[in-house]
């Protein structure tokens, strides 16, 4: 059974999601923003429902913050 969070179509979840990442980190350390403000809508725009895509998202937003704080100098 598929899973109704994921759309069917395009390319493959397998591939899209790993380049989504690339870009977002990628554009994060070019303009000096947070991956979450960049991966979290390009995952509505893959048909992701916005709870999840907020679920995906806060765990790794949590993490860098945390750990920017704890290696702030």
């Amino acid at each position: 059974m598929q899973d109704p969070c994921l759309s069917s179509n395009g390319p493959s979840n397998k591939l899209i999601f790993p380049m989504m990442a690339l870009l977002a980190g990628i554009l994060g350390g070019v303009f000096g923003i947070g991956g979450g403000m960049l991966i979290s809508p390009l995952l509505l725009h893959v048909g992701i429902a916005p709870e999840v895509s907020s679920i995906i998202i806060i765990p790794s937003v949590s993490y860098i913050s945390a750990h920017k704080i704890n290696h702030d100098d």
